[in-house]
């Protein structure tokens, strides 16, 4: 799918490392947002060694913390609904990624950066991809009209 982050397949250290980091954020109870960045981190590593139940747990439980510290428009609360999103998709729960990707990711993206910013442009085209694949072309075209008619309108 065009868009999404790849990132280096982890070893056993890093997960081991970013699990003692969280321990140690959890056992001094540090800021919410680096225990956030901590969570979504190992979501991400959970994700690729393939450890779903762990991974969506850990994305849960990221999404909840930044929903609660941080701004309701904040862009690392959009970096995680585009991962979880992502992360739903690959395990074929459609209608969750499209939710996701579509009506949070995709406003706050288009929000806090503008249509023309990469990650902007990365979660529109993951969402037009998704639509299409759910035969939803009539929405998919609208969400890429939208997209071309801001970038249109800025110059």
């Amino acid at each position: 799918m065009p868009g999404w982050p790849v990132a280096k397949e982890p070893g056993p250290r890093q997960r081991a490392w970013y699990r003692q980091a969280l321990e140690i954020w959890e056992d001094v109870q540090g800021p919410p947002k680096p225990r956030a960045q901590i969570l979504h981190n190992l979501a991400v590593l959970s994700q690729q060694r393939g450890w779903v139940d762990q991974a969506l747990d850990l994305y849960q439980q990221a999404l909840a913390l930044r929903e609660k510290a941080l701004p309701p428009d904040h862009p690392d609360t959009a970096e995680t609904l585009h991962d979880l999103a992502h992360f739903h998709y690959l395990q074929q729960r459609n209608e969750e990624a499209r939710s996701l990707l579509y009506q949070q990711a995709l406003a706050i993206r288009e929000q806090v950066f503008g249509p023309h910013h990469p990650k902007t442009e990365a979660t529109r085209a993951a969402s037009v991809h998704l639509l299409r694949e759910m035969g939803h072309e009539d929405e998919a075209a609208r969400v890429e009209h939208a997209g071309q008619a801001e970038q249109e309108s800025a110059t």
